[in-house]
């Protein structure tokens, strides 16, 4: 698949039981210096277990002090152990008090409601398999209906702390996440990668532990320990989910480069087990402030919104070099100096998400399909659209450079840094995609996509959405001959009802003529 030269920003939380609380505390401490909703700052969140409560409220919006509230007020309760609940079969715990827990964080909230991408790891236990809950697939997918505080729980059923969980409208039952993903970075950089093209170099991650434990069980200690009892089997979940979440983390840094990762936690002087709140409650936060502090400078490096660094000082004198009616009369609505400040924008992230938020149409002229479109993804969301909007007849038009013309394929390959003959086949070959799309959609909506190539090479590619209506967008993209794809810089303008404004301009030059 080909890869998407921009800036993705992955957040991952670890499993841990009680020991969540150093996550949502590091949460609490770092906004105070990153203000504003701590979502706006990822692409993607991603949680297992008791990191899955964090996942969920962060990409909700919620603030990190209820999340922090909500461990200190329900930890001792929901590690409250049953009545001879080791006797009588079971967990070890009440499920009734995790389940308060969730729906006063969560209510009525489902995984639709996430305000960024969002990934849940849980296990099948009925078929013994890994299992992710996810918005990736899109808002039509039934995952996005089930109730959050249902998918949390489903990730943080620990086997032997509490009973399986049957998330509403599932005839599933499912265990904890960390059974296969305690650490879910892996699990994330390898959706991001292989569902968007987001090439590993231009990830940028943090992971947060909860805690790191001290050293292991030595050979005679664990050799004493008696077969089939409580402590052998605490022992083997702990090493399963510790040796687990080191080689995730070990593997990710390797994958995006230390420069583009950031590993937040914390070696401890002592255990604290998953399910000691007293503990963790008393150890865990003066911690997690501390490692915030001391990491808030490369939070800042990585995830933080560009701001203007040296070079022109903007002030109200710069209206006397571009007035202010000029950039109203143009329409202008985004300037992104590069590919990566795309991901600054939610539904600018990727072409598929952009192209979601259109209402009645979608034109897309030369838009480069060659060098980092996932097919897949933009073929999904094109016959969604249709499909969806067939009630309102839907178009999508899409117009790629003549892949016959040898004179416009000689001329475009240098640009794009490819041979010329390799860039006449990778066009037919998304040519004959979209037609095989066109051709597996139903009779009644198949003339609503149009698939046309067009005999000029324009001056940049470009995405009409919604065109003819009166709160139309057009983006387009445009690079100097010799930079690479990731320095392409783009515009996106709206219609202002001026007379040849640049909104008229463009959709009227957009070059839609078949051959």
């Amino acid at each position: 698949m080909p890869q998407m030269n921009r800036l993705f920003r992955i957040l991952t939380f670890s499993g841990g039981g009680v020991r969540g609380i150093f996550q949502a505390v590091y949460l609490a401490r770092i906004s105070k210096t990153f203000p504003g909703p701590l979502y706006k700052y990822f692409d993607l969140i991603c949680g297992t277990s008791t990191g899955a409560i964090v996942a969920a409220a962060v990409a909700c919006d919620i603030s990190p002090e209820v999340i922090v509230d909500a461990y200190r007020k329900y930890s001792a309760k929901v590690f409250t152990k049953r009545f001879a609940g080791s006797i009588l079969g079971g967990g070890k715990y009440d499920t009734k008090q995790l389940k308060i827990l969730l729906q006063e964080v969560f209510a009525e909230r489902t995984l639709a409601d996430a305000k960024t991408e969002l990934l849940i790891t849980a296990t099948s236990l009925d078929t013994y398999s890994h299992r992710i809950f996810t918005t990736l697939d899109g808002k039509d997918h039934p995952d996005t209906k089930v109730p959050l505080a249902d998918v949390v729980r489903a990730s943080a059923s620990a086997p032997t702390y509490f009973l399986p969980t049957n998330p509403k409208g599932s005839n599933r039952a499912y265990v904890d996440g960390g059974m296969w993903a305690n650490a879910p970075t892996i699990a994330a950089l390898l959706h991001v990668h292989y569902r968007f093209g987001v090439s590993f170099n231009s990830m940028r991650v943090l992971s947060i532990g909860n805690g790191k434990r001290p050293p292991g069980t030595t050979i005679n200690q664990f050799s004493q320990l008696r077969a089939f009892s409580v402590s052998i089997v605490e022992h083997l979940i702990d090493l399963m989910f510790s040796s687990q979440e080191s080689f995730s983390d070990e593997m990710a840094l390797h994958l995006v480069g230390p420069e583009n990762f950031l590993l937040v936690n914390v070696p401890l002087d002592e255990e604290v087990r998953l399910d000691n709140a007293k503990l963790a409650l008393e150890k865990l936060p003066p911690l997690a402030e501390k490692i915030a502090d001391e990491t808030s400078s490369r939070f800042g490096d990585l995830f933080a919104l560009p701001s203007n660094k040296g070079g022109a000082k903007f002030s109200p004198a710069s209206s006397r070099l571009v007035p202010r009616f000029l950039v109203a009369a143009a329409g202008l609505t985004a300037i992104y100096p590069t590919r990566a400040y795309y991901s600054h924008r939610r539904e600018t992230h990727a072409i598929s998400a952009y192209i979601e938020t259109a209402k009645s149409s979608i034109t897309m002229v030369s838009v480069n399909l060659m060098t980092g479109i996932p097919y897949e993804n933009l073929a999904r969301t094109i016959k969604a659209k249709l499909v969806g909007g067939r009630e309102i007849g839907f178009q999508v038009i899409v117009s790629l450079l003549n892949p016959t013309r040898q004179h416009l394929i000689q001329s475009l390959a240098p640009v794009l840094k490819v041979k010329s003959d390799r860039l006449a086949r990778m066009i037919h070959d998304h040519l004959d995609n979209l037609l095989l799309l066109r051709e597996k959609l139903p009779d009644n909506i198949r003339d609503n996509l149009s698939i046309r190539v067009h005999n000029a090479i324009p001056f940049a590619s470009a995405i009409i959405l919604d065109g003819e209506a009166q709160d139309g967008r057009i983006q387009v993209e445009t690079k100097a001959y010799a930079i690479e794809h990731e320095k392409s810089f783009a515009i996106e303008v709206m219609r202002t009802g001026e007379e040849g404004s640049l909104y008229e301009n463009l959709l009227e030059g957009c070059p839609l003529h078949t051959s």
